[in-house]
This record gives structure tokens, sequence and C-alpha cells, in this order.
């Protein structure tokens, strides 16, 4: 019999120890196991995790297809490894669209050639559906609700699971750490009674109230001119915003604050078919923002942490894996990983091309290797080809605008949907504009294991969430 499970998993419940050990069971037995993320950040945190994108070759616009299904031919190395596949481990899969566990199954099936559910795969999905659900551009609450693996055919068909007890409470024996894991559930679940008729709440419920954003800086930031060159002091703290453009402000103001000249770059971006470099000059270009884009001018300091907004390697350099600045070149940046398995490892990162995909109008891409005054251009990075993936190129399509920059911003501060996944000892919030999805006051307090380790504005929040989601389902068993 092969169990499907989706494990209810608050965070400090010990779900990532639990899916590292189920992996190694399998391991002990010389069986084939996968350990998938639906985020870079959480695949750091898992024993050879891979993101579900990479692993199961997804298209990226998989929600606007009819019947979805993953690349992979039944020839393939990758057919090969899931025909002998005993257990697939999905964590954080609540932010993933429900078309891809739909275009997973469709595709387990016909490979394995099984028409049992999940395809004769036993499956363990694990997530929390009061954290942020899969980004829906301009959509609505409803749109995002339908996206979600609740609303998808195979939710009926899984047994549901609850960690329940507070491993960090349960290890340390604090009180008050008990109280802070009480109110982070009642605020996730919206049983939180806010402060007025408009659904707005006072944060000093959860965590400490600061009054100013220089007192914020202070206190999550303390003489941050002595302690910028400490690795481990760095990477455990972190301002969290809510929208991408206050992530830069923040990080401007704090950048300010480190010794020391700063290091300018500017991205080249290029289109390479004439016809349209008229209608498209470089100058407009440079204006150009989007999600999972850097923008045209980046302003570094050596022992400034930073981050990767691109899965670049399955084992180190992640979609959120912070990194410290230990050398600026005019062509190269020399860092230290900060977070993960690969914690302490110097790498050496050139300037790559970013490709958006979400502009309507159509761009050449350049189809070779050129070295440009330390400027490296691939057509696209593939993972799988080499143990350094900087140095590999692939396959695309020739649509797309290329911006060859360093692929990550400063991160003093990081938008609350990056922070997803991560554990953090100190953390503020600057809320100058509210939370505005599901899930995201939630995630951004979270973050931390203790009330006095969080700190947020004295103005009142409102922490949106649908009731359908938090809602628990028929639960089979709980570690209560």
């Amino acid at each position: 019999m092969r169990w499907h499970i989706f494990l209810d998993a608050p965070g400090g419940t010990g779900k990532t120890f639990l899916i590292n050990l189920l992996l190694a069971k399998v391991c002990q037995r010389n069986e084939i196991s996968l350990d998938i993320a639906s985020s870079g950040i959480a695949v750091t945190l898992l024993a050879g995790g891979r993101t579900a994108h990479s692993a199961f070759r997804l298209p990226l616009k998989l929600a606007n297809t009819e019947t979805p299904t993953c690349n992979i031919s039944r020839n393939s190395g990758k057919a090969k490894i899931l025909k002998g596949c005993k257990l697939i481990v999905w964590d954080e899969c609540t932010m993933s669209h429900k078309a891809v566990f739909e275009a997973l199954v469709v595709t387990l099936k016909d490979i394995r050639r099984n028409n049992n559910r999940m395809g004769g795969v036993t499956m363990v999905l694990a997530g929390d559906f009061r954290q942020t659900l899969p980004v829906i551009p301009r959509g609505t609450r409803a749109n995002e609700m339908q996206a979600c693996l609740k609303h998808s055919y195979l939710w009926n068909g899984i047994q549901k699971h609850r960690l329940t007890t507070n491993m960090r409470v349960f290890l340390n024996g604090d009180p008050s750490a008990q109280q802070f894991a009480d109110n982070l559930l009642h605020l996730g679940n919206g049983a939180i009674t806010p402060d007025n008729h408009d659904g707005f709440t006072a944060l000093q419920r959860i965590g400490r109230i600061v009054k100013t954003q220089k007192e914020l800086n202070e206190a999550v930031f303390p003489n941050m001119a002595q302690h910028f060159i400490d690795h481990s002091w760095l990477c455990k703290r972190a301002i969290l915003v809510p929208r991408k453009e206050d992530v830069n402000i923040m990080n401007k103001q704090l950048l300010q604050e480190l010794s020391g000249s700063a290091q300018v770059y500017k991205s080249i971006d290029i289109t390479c078919d004439i016809n349209e470099a008229i209608n498209y000059p470089t100058e407009f270009l440079n204006t150009l923002e989007s999600s999972g884009l850097p923008s045209h001018i980046l302003e570094l300091k050596i022992g400034a942490p930073i981050m990767f907004l691109r899965n670049l390697h399955p084992l180190s350099l992640c979609n959120g894996t912070r990194l410290y600045i230990e050398k600026l070149i005019p062509n190269i940046i020399e860092a230290i990983i900060l977070t993960g398995h690969a914690a302490d490892e110097n790498v050496f990162i050139p300037r790559i091309p970013i490709i958006p995909s979400d502009f309507p109008f159509q761009f050449k891409r350049l189809q070779f290797l050129v070295h440009l005054r330390g400027l490296f251009w691939y057509p696209r990075l593939s993972w799988e080809t080499s143990l350094f993936p900087l140095l590999t190129c692939g396959k695309s399509d020739v649509s797309q605008p290329n911006r060859g920059y360093q692929n990550r911003p400063v991160s003093f501060a990081m938008s609350i949907n990056k922070a997803q996944g991560q554990s953090l000892k100190v953390v503020g919030h600057e809320l100058l504009k509210p939370c505005f999805s599901h899930g995201q006051l939630y995630v951004g307090c979270s973050t931390v294991g203790k009330a006095e380790n969080l700190y947020s504005p004295k103005r009142k929040q409102r922490s949106l969430y649908i009731p359908k989601l938090c809602k628990q389902d028929n639960i089979c068993a709980t570690n209560s």
C-alpha cells in the first residue's frame, strides 16, 4: 500500500528534522528517495534537496496549460530515477500551484505505467497553509485560493497529519516560547481579535514595539559598524518588509552605516534584434523592474550581506541563499555562504544574464558566450551538467531580454515572501505599507523563536488570511 500524506507543520514543530529522518531511513535501505522543495532556501535545509522545477523539469508557465505535464521523456535519466523511486518528500508544498502537483502525477503515471494514485509512489507533502500561497500576478484572494493544493482534485485522496508539539519549547523548557508559539497560531488562524472594525490589531501581542525607523535599525543591527565582520552575527538577523520597493529603500539606508567606500555596478541591458532596438532603447530597458530581476544600479560594500535570486546550484547557491561579501572586484564578487549545508564556503561570482519572462514584448537573446570586461553571457544555465554551474549553458528560447548582472541584492532587509522557510535569531518588521496577501504577517512573525527577538512598529496591522484555508481538515494523527 502506498501512502499519500500531507503534514501540517507550523514553525518550530520539527518538520525539517522529521523530513531528514525519513530520507535517511530510505537511504539506509539502499532505496531511492527524492527530497523536493518549492523554494530555493528550503532546499538548502534538506540533505541533497532540489527545487521542484529543477527536479521535475516543470514548465515555467505551467498554470496556463490546460493539461500540465513535466518535460521528462520515458527514456531519460530522470525517468529511470522516477521509476525506481520509493519516496518523494516535498517541503513547503503550500507555496506551489496545484498544477505543479497535477503535472507530476500525470508524468509519474506515464513513466511508471501505473494508474494508481500518485503513480504508485509514496509521497509526503509538508507545509503550512497559514503561510503565503502561490503568487498570482495581479490576482485576487480568490485566485490565490483556487491555485492552492487544497483546490486540486488530488486533495481528497491525501491523508492529513499534523505536528502540534513545538520542539523549541519542549527542548528548551521556556514557558514564554510556548506563549509566543500559541500567539503565532492564533495569528495564522485569524483567531486574534482585532482592535477595531477595520480588522487592525496592535502587534505588541506578538513581539516588542519600536517607535521609529532608527530605533528599529538599532534593535535589529546594534553597533553594526563593529559587528558586520562577524558572519554568524549578520546571517541571523534581518528586517522584513511586504513589498520589494521598500526592501531597496531599507537596504540603501543600512548600507550607509557600513564603513568603507561603495562599489557601484551597472547592468548591461541589450536587445539583439536590430529592428526592435529602435523601439526598445537601452535607456528604456534600464528602467524595467520585475520580480526576480535586479535593479539596473547595484551599490555594494565589503562586509554587506547579499542574497541570491536564482537557483544556481542545488547544494549551495539557491534562491534565497545569503552570503557575505569578502572582496569586490570590477568583474567578480568574492563571497562567503552564510546559510545551508554549504555555509562558510567561498564562492567567486561573475555577472550572469537574467532573462525575465513577464514582459509583453519580444527580444532576441544572445546565443554565444562572450567575455567582455569580465562580463559572462550565457544563453541559459544548466544546473545538471556540471558541478560548477556558472560555466555551463543549455538551450532556451530567443525571445527575452538579457540583463547581464550580479544576481543578488543587498540583504539587510528582505521581502516577507523571500523570508519564508528561513529561521532567524532577530527580526524587525518595517510595515510602512501593510501586508497585502494571505499569510504574510504570519510568515514575518514566525521566522523567529522568541517574542523578545521580534520588533515591530507601533502602527497597527491587519492580518490577512483566507478562513477556508486555515480551517483544519480531517486529521488522521498528530504528534501531541
